[in-house]
């Protein structure tokens, strides 16, 4: 456990080249495959835009005692203590549009940037792209998401904690009423955590909930390598 925090320490630790980290891990052969799929996208992406990369499979968890979604949290926790912008983004993901630079559109003055995606008619804030700023509500905040023990198996895991304390209502999905943190968080457009069926131009496109997941990613990841140039398929 790191010094004066509930949230697990990481098992090593690395020196930063740039202040702002790319990160993902995955757990488990079917996580892992998908991550082996977004990975290139993101080293390339990193590089581009002058930051640290950090994607990793894991053997081991984090945090065995719960579900493997929370170890991000330990992760970017981890990470803030080292860069002044952290952004995490799900092993399901893929970076369409290179040449766009997340960095440009965040704004300094929040603590965290999420997307809302939309949800049986509602629209509700999603981790899969997650940005948090070395400020000190982020790390009140994270301390509060990962405190949120009743969350921990819930199906949303960390993100169900996080809208909760944004002022969700997790029964309804809603919006219900401002919190203390709400303020922290600003949105971004849909198109940094696009789903395949919003279409558009998307820089991040997130396949969650969709069967044929490696094969469509495949396909976004071969679409990508056009994008830069280089001819290698996957």
């Amino acid at each position: 456990m790191s010094s004066g925090t509930a949230i697990p320490s990481m098992p090593f630790t690395w020196t930063p080249q740039n202040k702002t980290l790319l990160c993902s891990l995955a757990t488990g052969p079917k996580h892992t495959e998908l991550l082996r799929i977004m990975a290139p996208t993101a080293a390339y992406y990193a590089l581009r835009h002058k930051m640290d990369c950090l994607v990793m499979p894991f053997r081991d968890r984090l945090d065995p005692s719960r579900p493997p979604a929370w170890d991000k949290v330990i992760l970017i926790r981890h990470a803030l203590s080292l860069y002044d912008t952290v952004i995490w983004i799900d092993a399901d993901t893929i970076i369409c549009d290179p040449a766009r630079d997340i960095q440009a559109v965040l704004d300094p003055r929040f603590s965290m940037h999420l997307v809302l995606h939309p949800y049986n008619g509602k629209v509700t804030a999603n981790t899969g792209v997650w940005i948090c700023q070395n400020h000190t509500a982020t790390f009140e905040l994270l301390e509060n998401v990962w405190n949120h023990t009743a969350c921990i198996h819930h199906p949303w895991w960390e993100q169900a904690a996080l809208m909760d304390l944004l002022g969700y209502d997790l029964k309804t999905w809603t919006f219900h009423a401002p919190t203390p943190y709400t303020h922290l968080v600003q949105y971004l457009d849909e198109e940094w955590n696009c789903r395949p069926e919003q279409g558009g131009s998307p820089v991040i496109k997130h396949f969650l909930s969709n069967k044929k997941k490696p094969h469509r990613m495949l396909d976004s990841y071969n679409r990508f390598l056009k994008e830069i140039g280089e001819g290698g398929a996957l």
